[in-house]
Formats: structure tokens, sequence, C-alpha cells
């Protein structure tokens, strides 16, 4: 299955849970009001989060965690440059 995009208000959902899985640390923890899903996958819980502040995208895998964890490697995320599909850095 591939991306597909979503609407507002699954947007504005998912973002919720990605501000509650990211702690302090992790790469989307400073720029979380800056951040927007525009997509997500059918057959996974990745994401595709753009930062209005930059060119950048992330994929992000939500775990479906309740609250943030002090491990700033989850949720996994990868980075991604735009117009790019080539990963940066996790």
């Amino acid at each position: 299955m591939s991306w597909e995009p979503i609407d507002m208000a699954r947007s504005e959902a998912l973002k919720t849970q990605l501000s509650k899985e990211v702690g302090q640390g992790h790469i989307l923890a400073s720029n979380l009001s800056q951040l927007n899903v525009v997509a997500a996958r059918g057959d996974q819980d990745d994401i595709l989060v753009t930062d209005d502040s930059s060119d950048t995208f992330f994929i992000v895998h939500l775990t479906w965690n309740a609250g943030g964890t002090q491990d700033k490697t989850f949720p996994n995320t990868v980075k991604l440059k735009a117009q790019s599909d080539q990963r940066l850095e996790h």
C-alpha cells in the first residue's frame, strides 16, 4: 500500500498523537508547532510530516504510546529533504 493524503481532521488527530509520543531530545521536539501531517500509510503506522519552517519532510512511525519517552530515538523518525527521498539522518 502507498501513501494516502489525509483530511484536516485526521491530520490534527495524528499530530496530537505525535505530540504525545515525542519526548525531550527527539529530532522533532523543538519544532512541533511548525509540523503538519500530510499523508499516512494505510498498511503501517507511518505518517509523512512537513516542517513549515524549512523545506524538510519526516517519515515518522507512530507507536501509539500514550506518553512521551526519554528515548530520543522514538518514535522512529527519518528526515528527508524536499524534492528528494534521500535519507539524511535518523
